[in-house]
């Protein structure tokens, strides 16, 4: 094996070593070593042994989106997005210095010598290898915590292995044409056909975010759809409340007439049968929770009647906001915090709900027990805070052992 051969295998390496790492940067995930040791060593083998041109390319693309899928711990989109990108790059990279080695090499032909050649491929190995760095450092920062699904991955996917089939038709054909590598006109022109696809590949990157911004954009607003029909279902609720407590009490004179009677003829059976059927009546319009604001009222009786036990409530202030708004705020926190507290022994549970004025602003705080284990901001929380802020407020979410906090600040004069 002469230097040539070992420096090709070195360069191996390293290549195969950068793919995993940064790789791993994309991911940012929980990482078996074990597994990435075993695809590296997957990768390089692919690369570097002289196996047929396309089993040594598919053993190294396939070793890529296995690791990002199994060592990795991505899904199967992000294995196929990430590892054909990571693999497309590379290529190009060294696509673009080869092209630029050949052209320099036509240039300085005359001063060839076996110390000039082992320069350039050094020298080729370390630009491709920092050129890779830099792009995929480039793709990086685009797609970072991007979530890859199917709907989003084949928008970007498609193209990009239309790239890189283009890429690998260049290398497979064009550079094996002898007559094409010898003229410096045919170097140029594939140097600038691989530049081109390295912007192809940022530009269906930046494509690909948008579309995952216009997709979460539309999830948002279906959401927040939703939540306007669950405040219109409240509001329902509430008039239907108000409207069965004021029939009964319009009609109380004539319950107690014809109770009366019923006892004055002594039919006590139907008078008792009679005071039954009022006593449901008055049940199924009974709120458990009693705050001063109608519609909070249902909404913690629908939602906390079965912990109104674990709960602790201090309203000393009426939200003086949109229906809607008290809707979403209270429903999603209530919606959490029940959801969070489900997953506890019953003497670990508890909630605690406290609304409070200063001069304009209103106070709200609730907090409950969880499990102490990390969480992410869900949509709901995204709700909430969309709510808050069109009253010039504030929302803060904090967790600390085993109690979850959701304080907020809103100014009620903005109404």
């Amino acid at each position: 094996m002469d230097a040539a051969d070992i420096l090709s295998v070195f360069f191996c390496a390293a290549q195969a070593a950068l793919q995993l790492f940064w790789l791993y940067k994309l991911l940012s995930r929980k990482t078996n070593i074990l597994l990435v040791l075993l695809f590296t060593a997957v990768n390089f083998a692919a690369i570097s042994l002289p196996l047929p041109f396309f089993i040594g390319l598919a053993g190294s693309i396939s070793s890529v989106i296995l690791c990002c899928r199994f060592a990795l711990c991505g899904d199967w989109c992000e294995a196929f997005l990430y590892g054909v990108l990571s693999s497309e790059i590379m290529w190009l990279c060294y696509g673009v210095f080869d092209s630029l080695l050949s052209l320099i090499d036509g240039l300085i032909s005359d001063f060839n010598t076996p110390f000039a050649g082992l320069a350039l491929l050094v020298m080729g190995n370390l630009l491709s290898l920092a050129a890779y760095c830099v792009v995929f450092f480039a793709a990086h920062r685009i797609i970072k915590n991007e979530r890859a699904v199917f709907r989003n991955i084949m928008i970007a996917l498609v193209p990009l292995l239309l790239v890189f089939v283009v890429e690998v038709y260049i290398v497979r054909v064009l550079y094996s044409a002898v007559d094409t590598r010898s003229e410096i006109g045919g170097d140029i022109e594939l140097l600038l056909v691989q530049g081109l696809g390295i912007a192809s590949v940022f530009c269906v990157l930046f494509a690909y975010k948008k579309c995952a911004d216009n997709f979460r954009m539309r999830e948002k607003i279906r959401l927040y759809d939703r939540e306007r029909r669950y405040s219109e279902q409240y509001a329902n609720e509430v008039k239907t409340y108000y409207d069965t407590a004021r029939s009964l009490r319009h009609d109380w004179k004539n319950h107690i007439l014809i109770i009366g009677e019923l006892l004055r003829k002594e039919q006590y059976r139907q008078a008792a049968d009679y005071v039954s059927e009022l006593s449901k009546t008055g049940e199924s319009s009974e709120l458990k929770f009693h705050t001063g604001c109608p519609i909070l009222d249902i909404i913690l009786t629908d939602k906390l009647s079965a912990l109104a036990d674990k709960v602790e409530l201090k309203c000393s202030a009426i939200p003086e906001i949109d229906e809607t708004d008290i809707c979403v705020i209270f429903a999603n926190a209530v919606d959490n915090a029940v959801c969070a507290v489900s997953k506890l022994p019953d003497d670990e549970r508890s909630i605690r709900i406290t609304t409070k004025s200063r001069g304009e602003l209103l106070f709200i705080e609730l907090e409950n027990s969880f499990d102490g284990k990390p969480f992410e901001i869900g949509t709901g929380i995204e709700n909430i805070i969309a709510a808050v802020e069109r009253y010039n407020g504030t929302v803060r979410v904090s967790a600390g052992g085993n109690t979850f906090s959701l304080k907020m600040i809103l100014c009620n004069s903005q109404h």
